[in-house]
Formats: structure tokens, sequence, C-alpha cells
């Protein structure tokens, strides 16, 4: 089913990758700790690894285990952003000019993981950032006249329906 992919310590999401390296093994059905350690380490780009090295002395990356391994990206790569700084960013994203529908949906969804948003809010923080957040035109417009009980997945459809209509 494929090989594990570059991992590259300047461009790439150390969660993201984790995840997809782990469903790697999954669909090839390696168990093996050391055949995990071995692609992993395998998959680094040349700084990843240095890295890696670095991070594992005084003993050889080659000589810690996959869990180890991941343990040491993991403390690396954790972001500490406290809930104030990931709404401060929520609430000043705004869509871009050619960002889907369904990007800017998306990239609200992620701004809103360490936002810490009580449960019973979070689809109302995501509804209203959408709308608000929303170009201004006649989409935007036909959002802010919908009512306040309307769902983000409902801000969602009525957009797709709006834009649809408008390219036609």
């Amino acid at each position: 089913y494929g090989q594990a992919r570059e991992f590259c310590a300047q461009n790439s999401d150390w969660v993201i990758y984790r995840r997809r390296l782990d469903n790697n093994f999954l669909v090839n059905s390696i168990t093996d700790d050391n055949k995990k350690r071995d692609i992993l380490l395998n998959a680094l780009d040349e700084e990843a690894y240095k890295l890696i090295y670095n991070l594992s002395l005084p003993r050889l990356p080659e000589e810690k285990t996959y869990k180890e391994l991941t343990e040491i990206f993991k403390k690396h790569y954790k972001v500490v952003e406290t809930p104030f700084v990931a709404r401060a960013k929520f609430f000043a994203a705004f869509k871009n000019h050619h960002e889907s529908v369904n990007e800017w949906a998306a990239r609200i969804r992620s701004l809103a993981l360490n936002c810490v948003f009580q449960e019973n809010v979070m689809d109302m923080m995501l509804r209203d950032r959408f709308i608000v957040g929303f170009e201004k035109g006649q989409v935007q417009a036909k959002l802010l006249k919908e009512k306040t009980t309307c769902t983000f997945a409902e801000a969602i459809e009525v957009t797709l329906a709006e834009t649809a209509e408008t390219e036609t």
C-alpha cells in the first residue's frame, strides 16, 4: 500500500505526519517496533534526522524504540498555545478570496481546536466566525439574514447553494 512519506523538519506537521505514518503501518500490517523505528528514521529528511540524532544523545536514534523516538518528536514539536492566543487567531480569521467554502470551513475548524470552547458553544462560534469572516458581498449578505438558530452545517449548506447559484 505504499511506503512512508518523507518527514521534513521545516514544513511538515509532526502530529499529522505521525497519524499518517501509523496508518501506513496499519494498512501494511507492520507491528514490529524495530521495523517501525527503522522506517521512521529512513523517512526523515537530513535536517529532521540531525534533530532526532541530537535530541537522542547520548544514545543513537537507532538504539531507541519507535515509541521513544515519537515521544521525542512529540515533545519537541509540541505547540504551547494558550486558549486566548488560539482564540485571537480564530476571531481574526477571514476567508481568503481564493479559498473555497469548504476550505474556509475546514480552516476555522482547525483554528478552533485549541480555543477550548465549551462543547455547547462550539457550533455557535464556528457558525459566527464562518459568517462574519466571509467575504463581504451577496453571499455574506444572505448569511447575515439567517436566523440565529442556524447551525454551522446549515450555514455551510446555504453558502454552497448561494455560491452555486451565483456561478451559474
